[in-house]
C-alpha cells in the first residue's frame, strides 16, 4: 500500500503537472482570440444570451489542446487513456469546432456525441463491475454495459455546454469537480484519474481569467462538449478501476448541478412536445437571473454549491473507506 508521504509526492507532481498545462492554456488563450477574430469564429449577441457584443467563441481550443499536449509531455508519450481514446477526443473536439463555426443540426451533434462515445466504450472506457458493500458485486451484461457508458458520456458532453450560459460558469464548475475528483480517486489510490484530473484541471484554469465576467472568449462547443466528455471518461475510468460503487456516487454529487440541470431541460422539452435539444432560458442560471441575482453573483453561488457537494463527495468515500 502506498504510504502517505509517497502518495503525497504523487500528488505534488500532479500539481506541477497541473501548472504546466495552466500556463500552457494561459499562453494559447490569447492565440485562440486572434484566431476567432480573423476566421469569424464569434458569438453574436441574441435575445436568448447575455452579452452585448460578438464575442470569440473557441477559447476551448486552448484547454483541449493543453490537456492533450500535456498527457503526451506527461506520461512520456504513453498516455493511460490510450492514443485511441486521446485521437477520437480530437477528433470530437474539431466536430465541435465545426459547430462553432457552422451551428450544425442538434441532430447531427447528437449523432456525432452517440459516435465518438461508442468509439471510447468499444476502446475499453466502460463500466462493466460495480463492487458493492459486503464483498459483493454487481456484473453487467455486455450490452447494458455499453447503453449505460455511452449514455453518461454523452448526458455530460452535453451537461457541461448546457450549463455554459454565463462567463466563467462551466469552466469553473468543471475546474472545481476536477480538484475534487483529484482528491477522491488519490484517496482511493487510482493515480492515473487524479493526475489526469489536475492536468485537466489546471487547462480549464488558465483559461478561466479570460473567461471570468467580463469576458474576452467563451469555451463554446468545442471546449465545452469536449470538456465534458474528458470528464465522463475519467469519471468512468476512475469508477471501474475503483473498489467501491460507492466511488460513481461521488462522482454523481460533484456533478449534480450539470447533470440535473440538462436532465431537467430535457425532461421539460419532451414534455412540452420539444425537441430535447431546442434550445431555451428555462435554465437553473436562468431562473437565478430572473431572481434578481447578478451574473457573477450567480457564478459565484454555482461555485460554492459544487465546493459544498464536492466536500460531502470526500466526506462519503471517507465513510464509504
Amino acid at each position: 500500500m502506498t504510504g502517505f508521504s509517497a502518495q503525497s509526492e504523487i500528488y505534488l507532481f500532479g500539481i506541477l503537472a497541473g501548472v504546466g498545462s495552466f500556463l500552457m492554456s494561459w499562453l494559447l488563450t490569447p492565440l485562440t482570440i486572434k484566431i476567432a477574430f480573423k476566421y469569424d469564429f464569434l458569438d453574436y449577441p441574441n435575445e436568448r444570451k447575455v452579452h452585448h457584443e460578438a464575442t470569440p467563441r473557441i477559447g476551448g481550443m486552448a484547454v483541449v489542446l493543453a490537456f492533450v499536449i500535456g498527457e503526451l509531455v506527461f506520461w512520456h508519450g504513453n498516455p493511460p487513456l490510450g492514443y485511441g481514446v486521446l485521437i477520437t477526443v480530437l477528433l470530437f473536439f474539431l466536430a465541435m469546432l465545426f459547430d462553432d463555426k457552422y451551428d450544425l443540426p442538434a441532430v447531427l451533434k447528437f449523432v456525432v456525441q452517440i459516435g465518438a462515445a461508442l468509439a471510447v466504450v468499444l476502446m475499453g472506457v466502460k463500466i462493466g463491475v460495480v463492487t458493492l458493500w459486503g464483498g459483493r458485486y454487481a456484473v453487467f451484461p455486455q450490452w447494458l454495459g455499453v447503453g449505460i457508458s455511452v449514455l453518461w458520456l454523452v448526458l455530460l458532453s452535453n451537461a457541461i455546454n448546457l450549463i455554459d450560459g454565463l462567463n466563467g460558469l462551466s469552466s469553473g464548475i468543471s475546474a472545481i469537480v476536477l480538484i475534487f475528483a483529484s482528491i477522491i480517486t488519490f484517496g482511493k489510490g487510482i493515480f492515473s484519474v487524479g493526475l489526469d484530473s489536475l492536468l485537466l484541471a489546471g487547462a480549464v484554469l488558465g483559461f478561466l481569467p479570460y473567461n471570468f465576467p467580463d469576458a474576452k472568449t467563451f469555451i463554446g462547443d468545442c471546449g465545452a462538449q469536449t470538456l465534458g466528455f474528458i470528464i465522463g471518461i475519467l469519471s468512468i475510468v476512475g469508477t471501474f478501476k475503483s473498489t467501491a460503487g460507492i466511488m460513481f456516487i461521488g462522482f454523481l454529487l460533484l456533478l449534480f448541478l450539470p447533470v440535473e440541470d440538462t436532465l431537467s431541460a430535457w425532461f421539460r422539452r419532451l414534455a412540452a412536445g420539444q425537441h430535447p435539444f431546442t434550445a431555451d432560458r428555462k435554465h437553473l442560471h436562468h431562473k437565478l437571473l430572473d431572481w434578481g441575482l447578478t451574473p457573477k453573483q450567480v457564478v459565484l453561488l454555482m461555485y460554492c454549491a459544487t465546493i459544498v457537494l464536492g466536500i460531502i463527495a470526500i466526506l462519503l468515500m471517507g465513510w464509504a473507506a
